[in-house]
């Protein structure tokens, strides 16, 4: 997962869906400063504020990465068009990770030392993680971080470091959420070879047992390089037929999911299969067509929009996103999107408190309470900076390449 050589093949995977992907990405991007005069006069007398986004804007995953820059700078435009930050305009400045790390520690580098920045939010691409932190906590600047985090970089408790992106936790309650409201009592699991994931499966076991469901998983993670799953789905399809799962977990990365589902039906393994909420993403019906349908999984709140119940607190702040980032873009608001508007948000509700000194502002966003943001509602402490519970998911199932809103999560 860390090595650059697994960067490189999801890469070429993800080439496939950047290229189908392709015509709805042609809006034009947002500018990182505004085009109004109106808009500019309301912060141009005070020194601005800048704030970093590390992001990938080159190669196959760029139409993800313009999301998060996108949503960046949506966010930019609407708080300088409010008067900024106590009348300081915020300044965006935008660096391209290119998907290595070398690059991506170059680039935040680059943020922090040349451009000055008093914040930094991204990556979304995980093993560019590990390189990343000890840049932040070595320059003592906060750090946002949008991509998922393993438990062993957690554990380090870096003080720096704030996590917008579901823990395993979150993503084992939900799980648990769609077991139990199914009632099943016994599940199979199948999952990439991905820190993260084989996390997921080892708590999702743990805690299943506590509640009654035994959940037995396949001990040969999947190869994320794999492109051909025969071998995979013939040992699952021997674990079903041997010990008669109710359903099955995956934990096979997204770009493989369709693939997964393919091969489970051309070798006759019929059974509810339930994935992880990064497959929660538009991406997914440009790989995957009607062997997606009854696929159930936990997903950010930003897919139901409307749908919401009035009661949920999100409700509004994600139906106002949406309408201006889809708007401005032209493209559905994806969950990443939302991670990055929100990241963008904390941070500049941090500036507001502690104005532009670095340790002040690490100090307001450990002090983040109750922040309601389209991708949760967030509480950071001392010894917590992981933002969001399994209360931020909904629950989906897919029919014909929709994400149909079914619950949140409680």
């Amino acid at each position: 997962m860390r090595k650059q050589s697994r960067i490189t093949v999801i890469l070429a995977v993800l080439l496939g869906i950047s290229l189908l992907l392709s015509a709805c990405q042609s809006a034009p991007a947002p500018s990182a400063s505004s085009s109004k005069p109106e808009e500019k006069a309301k912060t141009e007398s005070k020194e601005p504020y800048k704030i970093g986004v590390l992001t990938t804007l080159t190669g196959p995953p760029a139409f993800v990465g313009n999301d998060i820059r996108d949503a960046a700078v949506l966010e930019v435009e609407r708080i300088n068009a409010a008067g900024g930050i106590d009348g300081h305009p915020i300044e965006l400045l935008v660096e391209d990770d290119g998907g290595d790390p070398s690059k991506a520690v170059t680039g935040l580098t680059k943020l922090i030392r040349q451009d000055k920045v008093l914040a930094v939010t991204g990556p979304f691409i995980g093993p560019l993680e590990a390189s990343l932190r000890p840049v932040a906590e070595r320059e003592q600047t906060p750090f946002v971080v949008i991509c998922p985090t393993i438990p062993e970089l957690r554990a380090k408790k870096d003080k720096y470091a704030f996590n917008i992106a579901q823990p395993e936790s979150a993503r084992v309650g939900a799980w648990l959420d769609i077991l139990k409201g199914n009632k099943y009592t016994k599940v199979a699991g199948i999952t990439s070879n991905d820190p993260v994931l084989l996390a997921s499966f080892k708590l999702l076991q743990t805690e299943a047992r506590a509640q009654g469901i035994e959940v037995i998983v396949l001990p040969d993670a999947v190869d994320p390089n794999a492109v051909d799953l025969t071998p995979e789905v013939t040992k699952l399809k021997e674990l079903v037929a041997r010990e008669k799962p109710q359903a099955v977990v995956s934990g096979v990365w997204p770009p493989s999911t369709p693939t997964l589902l393919k091969t489970m039906k051309q070798l006759g393994v019929e059974i509810p299969t339930i994935t992880y909420d990064a497959a929660a993403d538009p991406f997914l019906f440009a790989m995957g067509g009607d062997e997606l349908n009854g696929l159930l999984l936990p997903g950010g709140k930003v897919l139901a929009g409307e749908a919401l119940p009035d009661s949920e607190p999100q409700k509004a702040v994600i139906i106002d996103f949406k309408k201006r980032y889809e708007g401005k873009t032209g493209r559905p608001a994806s969950a990443l999107a939302g991670d990055s508007r929100d990241a963008i948000n904390i941070i500049a509700n941090a500036l507001k408190v502690a104005g532009p000194d670095k340790a002040k502002i690490r100090d307001a966003v450990e002090k983040t309470t109750n922040f309601v943001g389209v991708n949760g509602v967030y509480n950071y402490k001392p010894d917590d900076h992981e933002g969001v519970s399994k209360e931020s998911f909904a629950i989906y199932e897919v029919k014909d390449k929709k994400f149909v809103f079914l619950r949140v999560v409680k």
